[in-house]
């Protein structure tokens, strides 16, 4: 499971979890929760993804320079992928 939870100091951070319980017959006798902070990795991978769109929006503008001589068809492709 993936949580937010709030600091003392107020800062969010991103949470990763498994929770568990055991019981005698019906009944819960003790739970143990597991967490770990995976904010630095979903910064990592949402800037993964924002070059990935970029180098996507890049090689789309390099497709259409290759082929068209066309500039205003060039000019077109660059500020549609910007």
């Amino acid at each position: 499971m993936e949580l937010t939870f709030l600091t003392k100091d107020r800062q969010e951070i991103l949470l990763e979890g498994s929770l568990n319980c055991r019981l005698e017959g019906d009944r819960p006798v003790s739970t143990r929760a597991i967490f770990r902070d995976i904010s630095d990795r979903k910064r990592a991978e949402a800037n993964i993804a924002l070059q990935l769109q970029r180098q996507e929006a890049l090689g789309a503008i390099v497709q259409q320079i290759r082929e068209s001589l066309d500039i205003s068809k060039i000019l077109a492709t660059v500020t549609q992928q910007v």
